[in-house]
């Protein structure tokens, strides 16, 4: 395998001499974009093992715009660096992957195809493949907002009653 190595300079991810978009908005993924690779950023939350060899391992990725399942099957969790695949399994560990966009059983998930695409995000730490040198620091991430199933609207708060139209008059109830 080649070795990847991962820069964040002005917004660009640049992987192995690709260049990737930043991040990606959790609430911005949708059905349309199943197949698509994207890279996003959040917090991990509700680890769940693999219960046999063909089912993925899974869990939540949170940013403020809502929530999405993550699935990493275990050979390529296998691809994963111990210390950065038991921080997965820690509520509130903030980490980068990539992955591919797939929908089950009419929700959009992730699928991590790659293990060498998932890293922890750690307060003014560099985002680098391990043992690659880093570039620029990384800003911690935002606290989580509620987790907002994607494809969900979030609730609302209920708004005051409006004034009625100008000439609305209610209607006189009926003689009997």
């Amino acid at each position: 395998m080649f070795p990847i190595r991962v820069v964040l300079a002005a917004g660009i991810i640049a992987v192995a001499g690709l260049c990737a978009a930043a991040p990606v908005s959790i609430g911005n993924i949708l059905p349309t974009m199943e197949n698509t690779t994207v890279t996003l950023a959040g917090t991990a939350a509700g680890w769940k093992d693999s219960w046999k060899t063909t089912a993925p391992n899974t869990f939540y990725l949170t940013d403020a715009t809502g929530s999405i399942r993550v699935c990493i099957w275990p050979d390529d969790l296998a691809e994963v660096p111990p210390p950065v695949a038991e921080n997965l399994k820690k509520k509130g560990t903030p980490i980068r992957l990539s992955g591919e966009v797939a929908v089950f059983r009419e929700r959009v998930e992730l699928h991590v195809k790659d293990g060498a695409s998932v890293g922890v995000i750690t307060a003014g730490a560099p985002v680098a493949a391990p043992g690659q040198p880093a570039a620029a620091p990384v800003a911690p991430a935002a606290p989580a907002a509620p987790s907002v199933p994607v494809g969900y609207a979030a609730p609302q708060a209920p708004s005051a009653p409006s004034a009625p139209p100008p000439g609305y008059a209610p209607a006189a109830p009926a003689a009997r």
